[in-house]
């Protein structure tokens, strides 16, 4: 092969790969309103804090955040996220919630791994979008998000103080007393 159709087949091939490159690299932005982060918030803290955590952790349920999240759902769709999510969520519940409560809470799990909040709400139209955790906290490290403060239960409950009824006690019992 003559040193001319080396440079050109070289040139070609290089061509060729840096003009797929920019497209398979394009992604369509993911984007949320910062209410939507509030109100998912709350849902969250009412349906999910339980199982996952309050800062995402993880418990009974899986870690919603960091290298647990990211290993999981980095280079795929939101949609497959919100998918799982709304077919499994709450547990013995699935469906439940309103379809803007399904997309609040997805909003604000995004927000938890670094993603920025904007002024366009997320729409189920947008969850072609693909997760990029690596990206979106990259974009995002100068920011710290603090950690939730959601109310925590007391540290002592108060001893009953009560006796319990004895055998004659309970055959005294009148019928409405029951």
């Amino acid at each position: 092969m003559s040193h001319e159709l080396k440079k050109v087949a070289c040139l070609a091939f290089f061509a060729l790969a840096f003009q797929a490159t920019p497209a398979a690299a394009q992604t369509e932005p993911v984007h949320f309103s910062t209410q939507q982060v509030r109100d998912g918030r709350a849902v969250y803290a009412a349906q999910c804090v339980n199982c996952h955590g309050v800062n995402l952790e993880g418990g009974s349920g899986r870690a919603l955040i960091g290298v647990a999240f990211a290993q999981a759902w980095s280079n795929r769709a939101v949609k497959d996220f919100y998918n799982v999510v709304t077919s499994t969520m709450p547990p013995d519940a699935a469906h439940s919630l309103s379809d803007a409560d399904y997309l609040a809470v997805t909003a604000y799990v995004l927000y938890r791994n670094g993603y920025g909040a904007g002024d366009r709400a997320l729409a189920t139209a947008d969850l072609g979008a693909t997760i990029n955790v690596a990206q979106a906290q990259k974009a995002r490290e100068t920011e710290k998000v603090a950690p939730e403060k959601f109310p925590m239960p007391p540290a002592t409950v108060a001893r009953v103080t009560a006796t319990l009824p004895n055998d004659e006690q309970l055959v005294k019992m009148a019928d409405g007393d029951w």
